[in-house]
C-alpha cells in the first residue's frame, strides 16, 4: 500500500508539473524586436529600434502572466545622443520639437477600466520624463505609429477630420484641449472641435 501511495504521489506530481509547464507556455510573452522609420518632424525621418512583449491574455484583457521582459522599449540615436526608454505602455507618437523628443504612450496596462494617454519629454542625456498633458506641445500631437499604412495616409498626410473622429489622434487633441482623460471621452470626437483644434495648432 505504501508503494502504491508513493507511485500515486509521484504520478500526481508529474501531472501537476505538466499542467504548470503548459500554463507557463500559454501565458508567456512573445517578444518582438524591429526597426521603424518614423517621421519625427517635417522632412525629418528617424530609424527607431522598438521592442514589444505582447501578453498572452486569459479571462480578460487585463490578465496575463509569464516572462518576456518589458512591455515595450524604444532606442535611437539623434545628433550624437543615444535615446532610450522602457515602459509597460504602447508608444503611439514619437516627435521632435524645439530640441526635445516627445512621446505619447497609450496606457492600457495600469487600469484597463481607465485607459489613458501618458506624455513624456526627453532630457539632454537621452532619458524621458513624464509630463502633464498641458505641457505637451499641441502643434505636434499627431499619431505617427501603431496603425496601418492606409490609416497613416488618411490621418497624417490628409487629416480628413470627418474620418478621424474616433482615432487616437482626435482623442489626444481632446485631452490636450479639454483636459479630459481617454476613458471619459465619447467614442467619436465632435467634428467642430477637430476643425477648431486643427485651425489653431496644426499648420
Amino acid at each position: 500500500m505504501k508503494i502504491l501511495k508513493k507511485i500515486s504521489l509521484i504520478f500526481l506530481g508529474i501531472v501537476l508539473i505538466g499542467i504548470i509547464l503548459i500554463l507557463c507556455f500559454l501565458f508567456r510573452r512573445e517578444t518582438k524586436e524591429w526597426t521603424e522609420d518614423i517621421t519625427i518632424a517635417p522632412n525629418t525621418e528617424l530609424s527607431v529600434d522598438l521592442m514589444s512583449s505582447q501578453r498572452g491574455y486569459f479571462g480578460g484583457h487585463g490578465l496575463g502572466w509569464g516572462g518576456g521582459g518589458q512591455k515595450s522599449a524604444i532606442e535611437f540615436e539623434y545628433d550624437g545622443v543615444q535615446y532610450e526608454d522602457e515602459m509597460p505602455y504602447t508608444p503611439i507618437s514619437i516627435k521632435y520639437y524645439n530640441k526635445h523628443f516627445y512621446i505619447i504612450y497609450f496606457d492600457r496596462e495600469t487600469d484597463f477600466n481607465k485607459i489613458s494617454f501618458r506624455f513624456f519629454e526627453s532630457t539632454t542625456e537621452g532619458e524621458f520624463n513624464e509630463i502633464e498633458s498641458n505641457q505637451f506641445p499641441k502643434q505636434i500631437a499627431i499619431q505617427n505609429r501603431w496603425f496601418s499604412n492606409q490609416e497613416k495616409q488618411n490621418k497624417i498626410e490628409q487629416l480628413q477630420l470627418d474620418e478621424i473622429r474616433g482615432s487616437l489622434t482626435a482623442k489626444v487633441w481632446y485631452q490636450l484641449e479639454k483636459g479630459i482623460d481617454y476613458y471619459e471621452m465619447p467614442s467619436y470626437i465632435p467634428l467642430d472641435f477637430l476643425e477648431s483644434y486643427k485651425e489653431k495648432y496644426i499648420k
